[in-house]
């Protein structure tokens, strides 16, 4: 299994501009002086791009960074420094925000979070009522794991048992030191459960989302070649047929966007 290291900007500008066009929705109808938070910003640059289409918005990222990551600290303070939004470096269990937001979301995050039911509990504390909190992550019900690549063999155990080499150079090559480590194989019937026990919440999911990455993996070969074995695994499915199954069976949807609206 060949191992590819992955141009860090270019991938986070390819990621940026594909959840731009899945946020913008929910922004551009917000009034003057709304907020907008985003957990898990990284180096800030879809953030910079929502700050700069939307310039009545307030918006804020929050991310912790410890020793190693100097880089993105310095691409964080040129993005203030240009006006962009404001940075918390800190974990969402230390994070005490000085107002409420009306847009809380996270990108390929949730999958890295220990606690993730209590960051969900935060999250709609922190929502101003009719605010919305909109979670993006891969649901690991499906037998794939993005972030490296693999199958998924019945868990995370037995997967890193047979792929223990493949998990460890990816890791080194791309500088993702304990990657592996940090994913919690998550589930969307799994979050959907827990959202849905919340009285003051009102769940919805869209599962176009996956037609859409569908869509880009066949269209855009840039995007297609990054993620080459995402895309040989598409059309493989599309090959076999059972594209149009898995869309229907919703449990087994390989990505998933969960909105939640607080009543």
């Amino acid at each position: 299994m060949k191992i590819h290291k992955r141009d860090k900007q270019t991938a986070t500008e390819e990621q940026a501009n594909f959840f731009f066009t899945e946020l913008e929705p929910y922004i551009a109808s917000l009034g003057n002086n709304s907020a907008v938070l985003e957990v898990g910003c990284g180096n800030g640059v879809l953030l910079q791009k929502l700050a700069k289409c939307f310039i009545n918005v307030d918006f804020h990222g929050l991310d912790s960074f410890g020793d190693g990551f100097e880089d993105t600290h310095q691409s964080i303070k040129r993005s203030l420094r240009s006006g962009g939004f404001d940075f918390y470096n800190t974990n969402f269990e230390s994070f005490v925000p000085n107002q409420k937001f009306d847009v809380i979301f996270s990108i390929n995050t949730v999958e890295h979070l220990d606690d993730w039911k209590t960051y969900f509990e935060l999250c709609a504390s922190w929502l101003k009522t009719g605010g919305v909190l909109l979670t993006f992550a891969p649901n690991y019900s499906f037998p794939y794991e993005t972030h490296f690549g693999i199958p998924i063999l019945i868990n995370k155990s037995i997967t890193y048992f047979v792929f223990k080499g493949h998990i460890n150079t990816f890791e080194v090559i791309n500088s993702h030191q304990n990657l592996w480590r940090s994913l919690n194989f998550i589930k969307k019937t799994e979050v959907l459960k827990f959202l849905n026990s919340f009285p003051c919440l009102q769940i919805s999911e869209d599962q176009k989302i996956v037609e859409r990455l569908v869509f880009r993996l066949k269209k855009d070969r840039e995007f297609s070649a990054r993620y080459q074995s995402l895309a040989m695994l598409v059309t493989l499915i599309k090959r076999l047929g059972l594209l149009n199954f898995l869309l229907k069976v919703n449990f087994l949807s390989p990505y998933m966007k969960i909105c939640a609206t607080k009543k």
